[in-house]
Order: structure tokens, then sequence, then C-alpha cells
């Protein structure tokens, strides 16, 4: 690989990235402004952490491990695939 073409190769990813960047920028914004997405966007999130909250000090049998330790991964997950459910059903797909 010369150069020049190692050149061009980095200005393309360079390209590709900052064209990533400013598409993600503004979906990012368009969503803030449609009040189903902010909905989607903090219900959960909100829900989780009060469910997290009144979990703190609650265990788990007689193992020790606290519920909270147990229910985290499970919450991100369902926060990560909410997100995915809302984009997937967004105006423009009709999917949904």
């Amino acid at each position: 690989m010369n150069v020049a073409s190692a050149a061009n190769a980095m200005n393309v990813t360079s390209v590709a990235l900052r064209a990533g960047l400013t598409r993600g920028l503004i979906e990012l914004r368009q969503s803030f402004t449609n009040g189903g997405d902010l909905l989607s966007h903090f219900l959960w999130p909100v829900l989780m952490l009060t469910v997290m909250f009144f979990m703190r000090d609650a265990s788990f049998g007689t193992s020790g491990l606290l519920l909270g330790t147990l229910a985290l991964p499970s919450i991100l997950g369902m926060n990560a695939a909410m997100g995915m459910v809302s984009m997937t059903c967004s105006p423009t797909s009709r999917s949904c």
C-alpha cells in the first residue's frame, strides 16, 4: 500500500465518520422535538430507576445477591431493545 492510497483511505474514512455524526445529530435533534419520542426516551429509564430504587436493599433468597444487581443487566437490555423498537417505528418506516 503506497502513501497516496493510504491517504485516500483515511480521507474516505473521515468523510464517512463526519457524515454519520452529522446525520446522527440531525436524528437526535428531530427526536427531541417529537412528544412520542421524548416519552419513549425518558419514560422507561425513569420507571426502571424507580424500580431499582425500591429494590436497592432487597436480597435474592439466601444467596446474598442484591435484586438490583440481578436486575441491572435486564434493565439495560430492555432499554436498548426499546430504543431499537422506537427507531424501527419511526414515521419513515411502515413496519409499525
